[in-house]
């Protein structure tokens, strides 16, 4: 059974594995909130591109020419009106299947016209790669 979210979870899925920054932004509210697992918080559709650009420039550093790959699974969500959440779990990887982060989101998501956005999106993470301060062999 679809959901109401199950578009916009792959168009988020899509642009980040695509690396499309502005695609991405586009995805949340005019004034959305991302807080980082890391203690991070991107306020607005600008400070997230920036986030994820952040996020892109540090897996380039800890292996050069890296492309991360998202995957996700919902645990829970409800809608409610032209509002929900969703719950579940996240992976990143490299294309070769190598883990670099796993952990666990959250988010909250409101209808703008005909479209999902997310309003506010948590997450979790479990570094599983080494720090940069550390040479990492190729992948």
């Amino acid at each position: 059974m679809r959901s109401a979210f199950d578009e916009y979870r792959a168009r988020w899925t899509e642009a980040y594995n695509r690396k499309d920054l502005g695609a991405l932004a586009e995805l949340y509210t005019e004034n959305g909130v991302f807080y980082s697992g890391d203690g991070r918080v991107a306020r607005g559709r600008e400070a997230i591109r920036r986030h994820f650009e952040q996020d892109f420039a540090e897996y380039e550093k800890l292996i050069p020419g890296v492309r991360p790959r998202f995957e996700s699974e919902v645990e829970d969500e409800e809608v409610l009106g032209d509002t929900g959440y969703e719950f579940g779990s996240y992976r990143i990887t490299t294309p070769q299947g190598r883990v670099l982060v796993e952990g666990s989101y959250s988010g909250i998501g409101r209808r703008v016209g005909d479209a999902w956005k997310i309003a506010r999106h948590m997450s979790t993470a479990h570094q599983a790669v080494p720090g940069p301060q550390r040479k990492l062999t190729a992948v």
